[in-house]
């Protein structure tokens, strides 16, 4: 017998005849709303228990999902009892309340859905459709509940069914629905002031024609500078159908339906917030994107009033452009996720460089990857860091996936952030983006556990896993009950900002707070500490306040010892284990708190944001160097004697498309 053979055994035994401590005899309730969905691939391990654990592991279902311990592994653990988020829990306790508002959009940012690939049945009536770009559905093929309305079939939801009985809808790609792109083929020749709709047509070049005349393509019915709008957009060939050109990519499709698949329809598995909408955007071919198509996707997605947007997409540079969509968005309340990368390090790059962006970090169980019947019996928790994603000073969250990509990750953590904004349009004022990602914050479960692949460590934020957990149902009461933390925000420094003590005296750290529910006004502090996860917290400024303000403080370096700083007394370290501890050698922690008065004491009492600088002196640079731009230098540089000086000049491109020369002596660019 061979070693899989025998622990596929012996787990088949052991399943039969032990329930691991607080496990549920059945991973839904038995009464109550919604009932379990019947998504196949929901949970077809808990489904076929005992005989599945054999030939199935863990990780083959929606383990994210769970509030409970899935019965196949019963030698894991885990603090709250749960291998996932708790969102079944949260169905148990909130019912349709829990599964998400269509008035909820979560953008989608990256390389095209695709209506050819074998799951647009899962996607087809998810998505969000433009009503300012449309005319009402007719019902002249068979009767409807509300003809010559948005929600023609009188489901409370406006999307791609209200046509199925209009006549001027056809399946005109294919595929045997009635998608969002036979919604846009059928209007992009709809002119609303005339009423004239022609018939849409493609030449050779696969330039769109009207047969009411071309001039209609320019017609913009909503007046917001995007032609025909009608269900998201296409950045990377400027038109208005998002969808890919390549039948066989499906990787957007799987993150779409990730964060909001259709549910309990007999199909795949189930959407996170399966009740929010989507709302498709076209960055690039694939997840490659350019910088200034990728920050007109990131604004596009606000102003056609996406409350979350999930940005899988691998940033070919980082623009002053991106950064201000990024401000834009924020500044608007949006949530927005973005992929980090999946290469296990701690690089500053995608979401784990912007502001106020939650990166996509995930969690999987220990024995992820292994075969069936053994990762069953080696699975001991299911909050090991994914070595397919991010972590470092950026870090928020770690949600619960089955692969642990980043990819999977992000629309996971949007998922999750579209349940609880939708959750909280059942209270008012209607809960904002920033009160969202603090009230996850305070009831994410911390991972502390020392002894995990990847460390945790004590305390309420760590390098590994940031602030842990989400737990949805902990959200969703903490909500019910009113316990909604503060709101502060970090603005400057930029993260990762690099100064020389004996050339930078004094650090101005400006940011934002806010506590909009309180009747007995708050506090405000703001702190550093020496390291990335430091262990004690000086204050340098503070106040006091019961409106929304903005707020600064000045970090005086000289306080910070040159024993930490100094690369005379303190020499960088090639870090000696997997956890890279040199990387943040010079690294100094931010962090502004806002404390309401009455709750002070409570785990919602207080708002947070944190942030990252260095402090650092390297004698070997030229006086004045490193040079910050503020913007991407990706090209190569050159090195030129443009002044006949006998010196060499810096001259290199930017990502704002200037070309710098630079005297490296003065420091000075030179006129040209």
């Amino acid at each position: 017998m061979t070693r899989l053979t025998a622990v596929a055994s012996f787990l088949l035994l052991l399943s039969a005849v032990l329930t691991p401590t607080g496990a549920l005899s059945s991973g839904w309730p038995t009464s109550g709303t919604p009932p379990a969905p019947n998504d196949p691939d929901y949970q077809p391990v808990e489904t076929g228990f005992p005989s599945s654990c054999s030939s199935q592991s863990v990780d083959d279902e929606q383990l994210y999902f769970y509030g409970f311990m899935p019965k196949c592994a019963p030698q894991a653990m885990d603090p709250e009892n749960a291998s996932g988020m708790s969102v079944s829990t949260a169905w148990r306790d909130f019912g349709t309340r829990a599964i998400g508002a269509p008035d909820v959009v979560i953008a989608y940012i990256e390389g095209g859905i695709n209506w050819h690939h074998g799951d647009a049945q899962e996607l087809a009536k998810k998505v969000y459709l433009n009503r300012g770009e449309l005319p009402p559905a007719l019902c002249d093929r068979s009767p409807c509940a509300n003809p010559g309305t948005y929600d023609a079939n009188g489901d409370g939801v406006f999307n791609a069914a209200d046509y199925e009985q209009d006549s001027r809808v056809s399946d005109f790609n294919g595929n045997g629905l009635i998608d969002p792109e036979d919604v846009i083929t059928a209007f992009t020749c709809y002119d609303r002031a005339t009423g004239s709709l022609g018939q849409l047509s493609f030449d050779a070049s696969n330039r769109q024609h009207c047969s009411n005349g071309d001039a209609v393509l320019a017609v913009d019915n909503d007046g917001n500078g995007y032609p025909h709008d009608i269900s998201g957009w296409d950045f990377y060939d400027h038109q208005n159908d998002p969808a890919t050109y390549d039948t066989a990519y499906g990787h957007a499709n799987s993150q779409q339906k990730q964060a909001a698949a259709q549910t309990d329809n007999g199909v795949e598995g189930a959407g996170l917030c399966s009740g929010c909408l989507l709302l498709p955007i076209k960055a690039g071919a694939e997840a490659l994107d350019r910088d200034d198509d990728l920050a007109q996707a990131w604004l596009f997605a606000v102003d056609a009033g996406a409350s979350v947007i999930t940005s899988v997409t691998a940033d070919l540079g980082y623009s002053s452009f991106m950064h201000q969509a990024v401000e834009y968005a924020w500044r608007h309340g949006v949530v927005m996720a973005g992929s980090s990368n999946d290469f296990d390090s701690t690089d500053h790059q995608g979401s784990m460089f912007w502001p106020h962006v939650l990166p996509g970090n995930g969690l999987v169980p220990n024995s992820n990857g292994l075969p069936a019947g053994l990762a069953n019996a080696e699975t001991t928790t299911y909050r090991a860091r994914s070595g397919y994603t991010s972590w470092g000073t950026h870090n928020m969250f770690s949600v619960s996936t089955q692969g642990g990509t980043t990819s999977e990750s992000t629309p996971t953590v949007t998922g999750v952030m579209g349940l609880v904004l939708s959750f909280g349009r059942s209270i008012s004022p209607v809960l904002t983006g920033p009160e969202a990602i603090q009230v996850v914050r305070a009831t994410a479960s911390r991972i502390t556990d020392p002894t995990l692949p990847w460390p945790g460590s004590p305390g309420d934020w760590n390098l590994q896993y940031g602030y842990g957990r989400p737990n949805v149902d902990l959200a969703m009461k903490a909500i019910q009950a009113g316990r909604i933390p503060p709101v502060a925000w970090i603005d400057s420094p930029d993260w990762y900002s690099l100064y020389d003590p004996t050339q930078t005296r004094a650090v101005t750290v400006s940011g934002h707070v806010e506590d909009r529910r309180s009747t007995s006004g708050y506090h405000w502090r703001l702190q550093y500490g020496l390291g990335p996860q430091p262990d004690t917290w000086t204050t340098f400024a503070s106040g006091s306040g019961s409106k929304p303000k903005d707020v600064s403080g000045t970090l005086d370096l000289s306080g910070i010892p040159a024993s930490f700083w100094d690369d005379a007394q303190n020499p960088y370290r090639m870090s000696v284990t997997k956890t890279l501890e040199t990387t943040e050698q010079y690294t100094v922690s931010l962090r502004l708190q806002v404390i309401d008065n009455a709750s002070a004491s409570q785990p919602w009492g207080t708002g947070e944001e944190r942030r990252s600088i260095a402090v650092h002196r390297d004698p070997s640079l030229l006086p004045g160097f490193p040079l910050r731009l503020g913007h991407g230098g990706e090209s190569q540089a050159a090195l030129v004697d443009l002044q006949g000086t006998g010196h060499l000049d810096l001259v290199f491109g930017d990502t704002d498309g200037y070309v710098h020369a630079i005297d490296p002596m003065t420091r000075r660019e030179l006129r040209g």
